[in-house]
């Protein structure tokens, strides 16, 4: 930093703190500012179209309200942002997004989640969530903190292949799991992780067969395959001692086992 971006930034610095707004942009910069996170009343903070990769762990200032992080290089957020409860909008168009930390659903006063059009490697939430927009994704990360805590996640409609990293997370508490209208054709074998599941909706997908790894959902009591692509009966069905409730209608059965009729 030049002498005369120096002197232009410790101004600012004396202004931010008497008005509470901080904007930083278009400056290069690969870190944020040192010092601008003492600023105790700060409440605006602006630094889009800079280089910034990866934020401290010192962004967890209680007064915070707007952060905008457009055009930078950030490839996560670090959950110290989901500690901000007085954050209302947050702003990371343009950057390189692999995953939002689930923490951000627990941010009752935000309102505005931006992330613009996500890139190929967005991970969580997955590219198929992400790319309907901001009030989608931060819709589904509620849903997935919801989940977290009570062991039910409704996740239909939205047009999902899988649900890998969502199930990772989720395996040792989930219970019942929605992933009715989507487009799935074959569950991902990380659902077998998920030993205390009882009950699983995956109607209306685009489901051929079940794999054999399910065997180990021997909590499963309650399936819904209803309007799926399945021409024959999967054979894993005849491993799931708890089942009590199949629903297979709307398929393209040529032929059911008996062990499973």
């Amino acid at each position: 930093m030049g002498v005369e971006n120096m002197y232009e930034f410790l101004n600012l610095m004396r202004v931010s703190d008497m008005s509470s707004i901080f904007t930083y942009s278009s400056q290069g910069i690969v870190d944020p500012p040192n010092g601008i996170f003492q600023i105790s009343s700060l409440t605006t903070l602006t630094l889009a179209n800079n280089k910034i990769a990866e934020l401290s762990s010192e962004v967890s200032l209680k007064t915070l309200e707007i952060i905008n992080l457009d055009y930078n290089l950030l490839s996560n957020l670090l959950p110290a942002v989901s500690a901000i409860e007085s954050l209302t909008l947050l702003s990371l168009k343009h950057n390189a997004l692999q995953t939002l930390p689930v923490e951000l659903g627990m941010l009752t006063r935000l309102q505005t989640l931006d992330i613009g059009f996500p890139g190929p490697d967005m991970e969580m939430p997955p590219k198929e969530v992400s790319r309907k927009g901001g009030s989608t994704v931060f819709d589904y990360l509620r849903r997935f903190v919801a989940a977290l805590k009570h062991g039910r996640m409704e996740a239909q409609r939205l047009g999902l292949i899988e649900m890998r990293n969502e199930l990772q997370m989720l395996r040792n508490n989930i219970w019942r799991l929605s992933l009715a209208h989507n487009r799935i054709r074959e569950p991902h074998d990380v659902m077998s992780l998920c030993g205390q599941l009882e009950v699983l909706r995956l109607r209306h997908n685009q489901l051929v067969d079940l794999p054999s790894s399910m065997c180990t959902l021997t909590a499963l009591r309650d399936l819904d395959l209803e309007g799926n692509e399945l021409e024959v009966c999967p054979h894993v069905l005849s491993s799931l001692t708890s089942l009590t409730i199949l629903r297979l209608c709307r398929n393209r059965l040529i032929e059911c086992p008996v062990h499973v009729c």
